[in-house]
Formats: C-alpha cells, structure tokens, sequence
C-alpha cells in the first residue's frame, strides 16, 4: 500500500543519525532511538523511558513500519504475509508484542528490540495471536507536514518499537507520519527517568468519550492525572462538545466560562498531591476541557469570512483560551 510522502526535516534527521541531506525516505534506516530505555510498569507492561532529560521537540524514535495495510482486516492480512517473509529475529520481536500474559526472555531490554538476535527460533504465530496484537498495537497513519498539518489516510501500521508506548491524555510525546516512517518527539521537556507517553485516541474528547474509548479499543481505563481530576467535576458541570449550528461567539464564551468553572471544582476537591503531580505534567486542566468545544469552534471559523467582526472577536476569545494552555496553570 502507498502511503503520500511529504517532506521531511531532513537537516534534524541528518542530526539525529539518518542519512545524508537529500537522501529518499526509502534510504532512512529502520531504526533509529534516542535516550530511551524500557522498565516495567504497574499494571501497564512495558514502557520507554528517557535516560537523560531532553528538550520539547527532541527526536526520540524514528521507526519504518514492520507493515503498513489500510485499517481493518486489511492490515491483519498485510501482517501475516510480513511475517511470513520476516527474519525469526523480527518475528520474534511481534509477538513480543502480544499482552496475554507469556514471558519473552531478554523483550525488557530496549537492546533486544533494536540490535542483535532473539534468543531461540521462529515463533509460532496463529491467526487469533495476529489479530490481537494488531488491534492493540497498530497505529492509525497520517501523512504529515509538521509546518502544515496532517492529511488523513485510510491506512494503519505495525511499529514494534513505538508500539511499547503507553497511553496517557496527558501525553509527552507526539507522533508524525512520512510515508512509512513514524517520528516520535518529545512534547514538552522530560526530565531523566520520565515515561514517553503518547496518546492512543483524540485527546479533544470528553472524559466518558475517552474512556469508553479505551476501554472498547483497548480494553482499560485511564487513570492518568488529568482523568482524575476531570473524574472529580459532576458530569452536569463538565464543558459540553459544542455543535458547529450554535453561534460563533457562543461557542467561544460559553467553552472558557464552563471550562475555568470545571477547573474550580476539580481544584477545590483535589488532594494537594494531584495538583503537585498536574504541575509537573504541564497540564492545564482549563486548556484540556475548552479543547471538547474546538473542533465545532474551527468548523464555524471555516463558514465565516476573517474580515468580520465577529471573527475577530471569537479569535481573541480563542487567543485567551490557547493562553490558558500554559504548562503549570492549575498550581
């Protein structure tokens, strides 16, 4: 399957380990891992984690698809043909990947996933194995412009190695897209010994919306910082997705002012650990909740013309809201 290629920093990705300036995406090595390293973590498996702090924006993986299919049973095929034509070591590494409960001796060290030779032979794969660990661990791919966005592609992808990520909706890390190729940078500063979290579902939804989420596509509920203090705000209280028929300004208006009352109720019941522990997430509970109101907010943006008044207005409104998106509001 093609996937559309856009272009890549190619002078950070020559940085970073890659090949020369100008080389196809084709000529990118498979692999390729910053400070990282694999610990166990309660009740989640594995998980990467930095051994060094690292900036906002730094590179952590750079990965080639083990696969790509379009999403679906398509990738399920797509997978076991792969594997079929895989090295053992590679078939190894996938059903590394498979929760069930089974031990792979030497799958806790990030050495074992990026060099070298699994210990023993071929692994028997079934059908019911394939599936699973594909719906688990693929990614929903996009096409990415880090300068102009993203473009929606019908398509998914096996990425043995970012797929040890675990999930927050308070995320640290971001994931781009070229063709093939998955870029993982960090999303704000980590600190050494930070978990590289990233996010499995759209973090614009509400509370319900995002567990139930998880909890039909991947089988838990979040507990993560934000969850929990969202958990402490009534459902009548919480911020509503708007709908792009309601009026511009009252979308605007209406997502901060239930959004900074949320924020008061959770801040008024949480324990003064969670706050602390909020602080060093970076997370604005406030930015979080106006962000349900976003995606009806640029719809109704895109039926006006930006030389009304009306626009200017919601834009400062809008402006204010992104403001309170500033790591560290809630303490």
């Amino acid at each position: 399957m093609e996937i559309a290629v856009l272009e890549p920093p190619w002078q950070e990705l020559a940085c970073f380990g890659a090949q020369p300036l100008g080389t196809p995406l084709t000529k990118l090595r498979p692999l390729q891992i910053g400070p990282l390293e694999i610990r166990r973590v309660n009740n989640r498996g594995r998980g990467l984690f930095v051994t060094k702090a690292c900036d906002r924006g730094r590179l952590l993986i750079v990965e080639r698809a083990f696969c790509v299919g379009k999403c679906g049973d398509d990738l399920c095929r797509a997978v076991g043909e792969a594997l079929s034509k895989s090295t053992p070591r590679d078939c190894r590494r996938f059903c590394a990947l498979d929760g069930s409960g089974h031990h792979v001796e030497g799958a806790d060290s990030l050495a074992w996933w990026t060099t070298g030779e699994c210990l023993g032979g071929r692994a028997i794969v079934d059908a019911h194995a394939v599936e699973r660990i594909v719906d688990l661990n693929s990614f929903h791919m996009q096409a990415t412009d880090e300068r102009k966005g993203s473009i929606k592609v019908d398509a998914a992808g096996m990425f043995p190695v970012a797929a040890l990520l675990n999930h927050s909706c308070v995320p640290t890390a971001s994931r781009y897209y070229y063709g093939d190729a998955l870029l993982v940078r960090a999303a704000r500063r980590l600190e050494a010994g930070e978990e590289v979290l990233c996010s499995y579902i759209l973090s614009n939804h509400d509370l319900q919306e995002r567990q139930e989420s998880l909890l039909v596509g991947y089988g838990f509920q979040c507990s993560c910082i934000r969850c929990r203090l969202e958990g402490l705000v009534p459902a009548a209280s919480r911020p509503r997705a708007a709908s792009s028929a309601d009026t511009l300004i009252g979308i605007g208006v209406c997502s901060v002012r239930e959004a900074l009352h949320a924020e008061a109720l959770a801040i008024a019941a949480a324990p003064e650990a969670w706050l602390q522990e909020a602080g060093v997430a970076g997370l604005s509970l406030r930015g979080c909740l106006v962000s349900v109101s976003f995606p009806a907010l640029m719809r109704r943006l895109g039926m006006i013309s930006i030389h009304e008044p009306e626009f200017l207005l919601v834009a400062e409104i809008v402006a204010h809201a992104a403001g309170s998106v500033a790591p560290g509001s809630l303490v």
